[in-house]
């Protein structure tokens, strides 16, 4: 009993400073474990990271759908693919590579270019070209930077087409449709030669005319005799 009564008399002569850091130190355990209560957190998980967005166009998910709970994920442009419904139940594939943000209505202003050019057309014969060139499962490869051209360029295939991203929304897009149709078509298919090809089938065709004359001399001359 004394010597309790000695402590406590040794307590509060001390000076107010050394107070708090004693009073401190007896409620540390006390505080860690009360925090310790609230946090179903074993102490040996890990904690969970920030998103982080995987490698270059393998996704474009908010981050709670990548498994992260807070912001959004931003990543680089991505391959983009999208078949737009045009005239007469027709359709095409719009290409690309952007950001869902770039791409929002891409393909939809190739479409409504498209859909509004066969609309505006007064004879059949024009509609037919439309038509016929968009039978063939056309594509348009939208690009931002083009290269080895400025607004539009198709490759001879009658069916594909680049375009310039800054033109998707002009008449660029239906400016090439008669190319397109020229490209697969009889006159496109057509053998072409060249000059050395030319003058041998023009020296081909010239033996041809004389032997053909000749046949004829010789026929009607036999004719006569009869």
């Amino acid at each position: 009993m004394k010597k309790q009564i000695k402590q406590v008399i040794t307590i509060a002569a001390l000076s107010p400073v050394t107070k708090q850091k004693i009073v401190a130190l007896a409620l540390t355990p006390i505080t860690a474990f009360l925090l310790s209560c609230g946090n179903d957190k074993k102490p040996d998980e890990p904690i969970e990271p920030e998103c982080v967005c995987p490698p270059q166009g393998e996704h474009f998910l908010t981050c709670e759908e990548y498994g992260c709970e807070i912001g959004g994920c931003e990543i680089d442009a991505r391959n983009q693919s999208e078949t737009i419904d045009l005239f007469e139940g027709k359709t095409a594939t719009v290409k690309g590579k952007f950001t869902d943000t770039e791409w929002n209505d891409v393909a939809e202003k190739i479409a409504n270019r498209l859909n509004n050019q066969f609309d505006s057309l007064s004879s059949d014969a024009a509609k037919n070209i439309y038509r016929e060139v968009f039978d063939r499962d056309v594509t348009y490869i939208v690009e931002s930077n083009p290269e080895g051209y400025t607004n539009v360029k198709t490759i001879g295939d009658g069916r594909t087409v680049y375009i310039a991203l800054s033109n998707v929304d002009t008449t660029w897009v239906t400016s090439v449709i008669g190319t397109m149709y020229l490209y697969n078509s009889e006159i496109a298919r057509a053998p072409v030669y060249t000059e050395a090809e030319l003058f041998t089938r023009s020296i081909v065709a010239k033996l041809n005319i004389e032997q053909n004359i000749q046949r004829k001399i010789a026929f009607e001359k036999n004719v006569n005799t009869i």
